[in-house]
């Protein structure tokens, strides 16, 4: 019963904090696209950021990243491959919202920004649990 629990509050924690680190990492690459924008962040950018951390759950979820643990080096392939395909999702539904059309160097910014702070933090909690 306690292992059960245990690994609950592990995939818990890990939800949050990659969630944590998307938001993060939107943050940091509009702000790097827009340098005069700090602290604000447009309207049209902050109402897709649910379903763009929905999205990559479902991505890091399809890898079995909350699963259980994984070597470091298996782990960060398969955080490549997750991020990837959940931003090839992202995007091809992004083409077809004609509402707004999104920087490209936004993007370039934000899948780096994602893959390297959800790598860092994982690193950092596993080594501190």
């Amino acid at each position: 019963m306690e292992i059960k629990r245990s690994i609950r509050h592990y995939t818990y924690s890990l939800i949050l904090l990659d969630s944590f680190s998307w938001v993060l990492s939107f943050a940091a690459a509009y702000w790097m696209r827009n340098p005069g924008s700090f602290p604000h962040v447009s309207p049209e950018y902050t109402i897709i950021l649910p379903y763009i951390v929905l999205v990559l759950l479902l991505s890091f979820s399809y890898f079995q990243l909350y699963r259980n643990h994984l070597s470091q080096l298996v782990e960060t392939i398969q955080i490549g491959k997750a991020t990837a395909a959940g931003m090839l999702i992202i995007f091809t539904l992004l083409f077809f919202y004609r509402g707004y059309s999104f920087s490209r160097l936004f993007s370039i910014f934000f899948i780096a920004f994602c893959f390297i702070s959800v790598r860092m933090l994982r690193s950092i909690y596993q080594t501190a649990f």
